[in-house]
């Protein structure tokens, strides 16, 4: 494979950031994908948020195929309210499957995702993961559940178990309403301090974060006029402080902005 100068760029920026970071960026010449820079791509890290999209594509099917309906409502309990949500911090309420699914991925909201676990069940989720070929995504807790991290439990997934979900989700797009409405929901992200953070192009990026103390992760689908590609930077191992955290977003956009603009300098951009 050509050693394109921006590789370079891209290794000289891993190596100067104190924490590991995993980097798997694919292309789609003629809708055929090829893998241009694979680091780690393949080994497992602490998913963080970004186990919510195989999740979400659990609730799709589990719908699907029982002739559901997004529709349905569930009650989210006073109790099972975490402190950091923000959509439902006025209490308890019924909410709609779609819409726990909704905030699940644009506002990563831990209650709505634990809520969707419980509905789901961790062994249907883990059997659902293996069915679609993730060969490193498992969960073992739910979101904040520092109690089970402390007995060893975490949820994990790999940059390449994150690009398969995406390009499955991608390849289903036009006769598959759940898959087109998964990636409508993804471009609804409204985080923007990784992936996105330097681009200033009109960017349509469906995409998920996630992060924790030592991790930051992004990965997703970015377009912008002809140019489309799959990105995933998962960043882990690093001092599990605020400005740390900054410092591997920062990181991630570095990266992401190195690549796009090696897509503009090619001449059919």
């Amino acid at each position: 494979m050509e050693n394109r100068e921006f590789i370079q760029k891209v290794k000289s920026e891993i190596r100067e950031f104190p924490g590991k970071t995993a980097v798997l960026y694919r292309e789609y010449p003629k809708g055929q994908p090829e893998t241009v820079l694979d680091l780690l791509g393949d080994e497992p890290v602490i998913s963080a948020s970004t186990i919510k999209v195989p999740i979400m594509m659990a609730l799709f099917s589990k719908v699907r195929e029982e002739k559901g309906s997004l529709q349905e409502k569930i009650l989210v309990k006073g109790e099972e309210i975490l402190p950091d949500s923000r959509v439902f911090e006025y209490g308890e309420r019924m909410a709609s499957l779609y819409e726990l699914a909704v905030w699940m991925i644009v506002n990563s909201d831990n209650t709505a995702t634990n809520v969707l676990i419980s509905y789901l069940g961790m062994e249907r989720l883990n059997s659902y993961f293996q069915k679609l070929g993730l060969r490193h995504t498992r969960l073992e807790r739910k979101m904040l559940d520092f109690q089970a991290v402390k007995e060893g439990k975490n949820n994990f997934i790999s940059p390449a178990d994150f690009c398969r979900c995406m390009e499955l989700l991608k390849s289903r797009e036009k006769e598959d309403f759940y898959a087109a409405l998964a990636l409508s929901i993804l471009k609804r992200n409204r985080d923007p301090e990784a992936l996105c953070r330097y681009l200033y192009e009109d960017v349509k990026a469906a995409h998920k974060t996630g992060g924790l103390d030592g991790i930051e992760h992004d990965a997703g689908f970015l377009e912008a006029g002809e140019t489309f590609y799959f990105l995933g930077v998962f960043v882990s191992e690093f001092e599990g402080t605020e400005e740390k955290s900054r410092e591997a977003q920062k990181l991630i956009g570095r990266i992401s902005r190195i690549i796009f603009e090696s897509q503009k300098q090619r001449p059919e951009y």
